[in-house]
């Protein structure tokens, strides 16, 4: 899956590969429209602010973070759809499924003008006890709490909105090729990343959505233990399983 230069390198403070990746498993796992919230979440986290992280974790484990960012992305999009949170098994099924598309990143992304060996600095191969550490690492660290997963509220009520069929690229069709838009979010533009991507609401319900009131802080911290405790609940129960072929 080729990918213009600008897709990482020296002008982006994201691994090359990054970009390119999350294409790929939106456009492997039929999920277009999350991708621009990914690439957010991983600009969030992993370049807050316009400047490169210098927590040593997120530095070392970019790769388990993509999955986890993604991850996250993905169950929250299903429980705003259906209204109840994602069970064990669709866990485990989300997980598998990105896990499959990463473990084919290295084969299938490509950058026009980028050797390998620059390509893929700071990757790494990750398996599910990887992801599983990275969600939780996430979530006790707060990093969903920020606009860039808020937005996902306004992703889903728009979509809803609408009620147009989400596309997905048919192999072999006109679009098999097109790279999903994601262009980087700039730092100034960081606070009005839902405006820029999803925004068709008027300034007072935008402004609503964004003040942490007491129930907002319950749920958001129900939520985080509820995460933590199904992860815990997994690894107890041996739910965690190499990768299947």
């Amino acid at each position: 899956m080729p990918a213009k230069r600008k897709a990482g390198g020296q002008d982006s403070l994201l691994p090359a590969w990054v970009r390119p990746s999350i294409q790929l498993m939106c456009r492997d796992l039929d999920a277009d429209r999350i991708g621009k919230t990914v690439l957010a979440g991983m600009q969030s986290i992993a370049a807050p602010h316009g400047r490169a992280s210098t927590d040593e974790w997120v530095t070392q484990n970019l790769t388990p973070l993509l999955g986890a960012v993604y991850f996250l992305v993905t169950l929250q999009v299903q429980h705003l759809e259906r209204g109840t949170p994602p069970d064990d098994k669709e866990y485990r099924q989300t997980r598998k499924a990105i896990l499959g598309v990463l473990s084919r990143a290295p084969e299938e992304v490509t950058v026009v003008g980028m050797d390998e060996d620059e390509l893929w600095i700071g990757w790494s191969d990750v398996g599910p006890r990887d992801i599983d550490a990275a969600v939780a690492k996430v979530v006790e660290s707060g990093w969903q709490n920020g606009e860039w997963f808020a937005g996902i509220n306004h992703l889903v009520g728009d979509d809803a909105a609408v009620s147009q069929p989400q596309h997905h690229v048919v192999p072999g069709g006109a679009d098999d090729d097109e790279d999903i838009d994601m262009q980087d979010v700039s730092p100034e533009d960081e606070g009005k990343l839902v405006e820029t991507l999803h925004m068709r609401k008027n300034d007072t319900m935008l402004q609503s959505r964004w003040v942490m009131t007491d129930k907002k802080r319950k749920e958001y911290e129900q939520w985080r233990d509820d995460m933590l405790s199904r992860i815990e609940a997994i690894e107890r129960s041996g739910a965690v399983q190499p990768m299947e072929a």
